[in-house]
């Protein structure tokens, strides 16, 4: 009763959805550095239990009696998809962001993005990040891409063609009446969930606004503490970022036909990004992975690129995705291990 009760009170300024399922090392400080960021800001924090396996559920549930702001509730495990647009549903912010539960919100984050939607009246705000691995901290390669080519202030994937990296959901706050209004939703029981919403959001927002700071550390975890996303060597990974990559044309298709120059520099980034990931492992493969592997990066190569694009990727990567078309594994790990 009391979450129904502080679930259904007025609006706030700003949600905060954090799904919480594993990676209990990490719980605690997120919601701390979240705790900071919404300092002053009439905010909610959802900690929305995925029925995770370990004790992240009850560190947050904890968290929460101690901290007005944030709200626990647990549901049947769904995934991260299915999560997120729960929360979304019952959210009462003007504005919505999103959490990982092993992640870092910096200090300032949210108030320095509410800021700059309020000054441009925007859909959507989106800010830099950077990367964490225990006591390091580095640039995130990902986000070096969108900010190095991108000038703070107003910005349009349709000019600003470096927003095809921008595919992560967390270093952005987007207006809740917007999220509705566009009919967005992440795919439910899918891994790379953020690729395609990411870009129909761009493909949406009227305005959408760049802040160069720093607001979000995305935590690198390594060994048995891996995410999923992270397996680029299993099946269902792979299969899973190249049917996310199938919507994002989709998107495209709908939303911009004819703009040539994203195109181009969207091919460019599967070539050089989402295909090296899991090609890659084909050399570290068994017989039946690296032939699946083989046949499934041949027909998204064949469904979207013609020979010339390969000439995108470098010299290497141009030859290892010949081989992949000519269905020549051999020569694929030969050149891989090159």
């Amino acid at each position: 009763m009391g979450y129904l009760k502080r679930l259904f009170s007025p609006a706030k300024q700003l949600s905060v959805i954090v799904p919480i399922y594993d990676g209990e090392e990490y719980v605690e400080e997120c919601l701390q550095s979240i705790a900071r960021s919404i300092d002053r800001i009439d905010a909610e924090v959802l900690l929305i239990d995925d029925d995770a396996v370990d004790s992240s559920g009850s560190i947050a549930c904890e968290f929460a009696k101690t901290h007005p702001q944030f709200i626990y509730r647990k549901r049947p495990h769904g995934g991260l998809a299915a999560v997120r647009n729960y929360a979304i549903k019952h959210a009462r912010g003007t504005y919505i962001a999103f959490a990982d539960s092993d992640d870092i919100v910096a200090p300032n984050a949210y108030r320095e993005m509410i800021d700059a939607a309020q000054k441009h009246s925007a859909d959507m705000v989106v800010s830099n990040a950077r990367r964490i691995k225990g006591a390091e901290e580095r640039a995130s390669s990902l986000h070096v891409s969108v900010f190095e080519a991108l000038e703070e202030g107003v910005i349009d994937i349709g000019k600003d063609v470096s927003l095809v990296y921008d595919t992560t959901s967390w270093n952005k706050l987007i207006r809740r009446s917007f999220w509705k209004k566009s009919k967005a939703a992440f795919p439910v029981g899918c891994y790379f969930e953020d690729i395609p919403v990411m870009f129909m959001l761009h493909c949406k927002a009227n305005p959408a606004v760049a802040v160069n700071t720093v607001s979000y550390y995305w935590r690198i975890r390594t060994g048995n503490s891996r995410s999923i996303t992270q397996r680029y060597e299993e099946r269902v990974v792979y299969q899973h970022r190249l049917d996310m990559l199938d919507l994002v044309f989709e998107h495209y298709n709908t939303f911009q036909k004819g703009n040539e120059r994203l195109l181009t520099a969207l091919k460019r980034k599967i070539l050089t990004v989402d295909l090296v990931m899991h090609v890659r492992e084909i050399k570290n493969l068994g017989d039946e992975d690296a032939d699946w592997f083989m046949e499934q990066s041949k027909a998204f190569l064949q469904r979207y690129f013609q020979e010339e694009d390969l000439s995108l990727a470098s010299p290497k990567w141009k030859g290892i995705y010949e081989s992949v078309l000519l269905g020549d594994r051999s020569a694929v790990v030969a050149k891989l291990k090159a």
